[in-house]
């Protein structure tokens, strides 16, 4: 009888402890699953406040027209991007459904990479006209107008010119390039010197061209990179 107290008693103890031990393990492991989820909460609430920072880098970037803003834009993309795949991770160990979280990268990626391609066309065409293409439209129009100053017939419609390009670079209304257009050929017909008209020829190509990086970036918000850069960001917002 005493062995089998004995014997009683030592299942007792095992059985206790091995209940201790599931209780200890099963709390450990609620602990670290409020860490995770946690975690998760926190990374979500810094998801957005990251991607009011991302806008506002883009918008100070349209307004100011300074490079530091693209970097900015750049950093705060690559911090999102931590954050998301740190959230996938977080999201696959509970087991929860991470494809909203998936497609949420896709579109914030693609509006970053639509950012980084309007912010280098910008640079191209220069941010005011002391700078790259935007310099060189300028000074061939000046160019222009020195060599037919003196020619009264040329003067005024080489001014008419300038003027319609000018305008277009001001208000991004398209009227201004059908204007410059038929100034251009009308003028053009007048020209007899070949120098003359090579180099008109010339200014003309360059402001063509300089229209349709324009049209490229998106005349107003609505068009261009800038109305695809806004439907990917609503999206993201949404998602």
């Amino acid at each position: 009888m005493f062995k089998s107290t004995k014997g009683l008693l030592t299942l007792f103890f095992i059985s206790l402890f091995i209940s201790l031990f599931l209780i200890l393990f099963l709390e450990e492991k609620e602990e670290d699953e409020f860490k995770i989820l946690s975690e998760a909460s926190l990374l979500l609430e810094k998801l957005n406040s990251d991607i009011l920072m991302l806008r506002r880098h883009e918008k100070d970037f349209l307004s100011r027209k300074n490079s530091k803003y693209i970097l900015l834009f750049n950093k705060t993309h690559r911090t999102i991007q931590t954050h998301i795949l740190i959230l996938i991770d977080d999201l696959q160990h509970e087991k929860i459904d991470s494809r909203l979280l998936v497609s949420f990268r896709k579109s914030i990626n693609k509006y970053a990479d639509l950012f980084n391609q309007l912010a280098l066309k910008r640079e191209t065409l220069g941010y005011h006209e002391s700078e790259a293409k935007h310099l060189e439209l300028k000074l061939i129009g000046k160019k222009l107008r020195t060599a037919v100053k003196d020619n009264k017939e040329l003067n005024e419609p080489m001014h008419s010119l300038v003027h319609h390009e000018n305008n277009f670079i001001l208000q991004r209304d398209m009227k201004y390039k059908d204007l410059f257009i038929f100034e251009k050929s009308s003028l053009s017909k007048k020209i007899k010197d070949t120098n003359i008209k090579t180099l008109l020829d010339t200014y003309a190509n360059k402001f063509l061209t300089f229209v349709q990086e324009e049209i490229d970036i998106g005349l107003n918000e609505n068009l261009g990179l800038h109305g695809q850069m806004r439907n990917e960001i609503h999206e993201s917002e949404e998602i």
